[in-house]
């Protein structure tokens, strides 16, 4: 299977991947970002396949309680 998220699809073949990783060591060098803007939040949204608006929708986010986007939780860790 790819490593390529399918707008979120649970899969026998995916749990069996995310399985596969269990016990793995996490990164921790250097692992988080110094700056940020609506873009890399939105191309990283994009790469990881999360396609909550709250994220990347602008519109939605003015919408928000907080009145503006924001970054996913896993945003700040790096991705290699």
């Amino acid at each position: 299977m790819s490593d390529i998220l399918t707008q979120g699809k649970i899969t026998p073949e995916s749990i069996r991947s995310l399985r596969e990783k269990i016990d793995m060591p996490l990164r921790t060098r250097n692992s988080y970002k110094t700056s940020s803007c609506y873009d890399s939040v939105r191309h990283y949204c994009l790469g990881i396949g999360d396609d909550n608006p709250l994220w990347y929708d602008k519109a939605y986010g003015r919408t928000s309680v907080l009145g503006e986007n924001l970054a996913p939780p896993s945003f700040p860790f790096r991705s290699e």
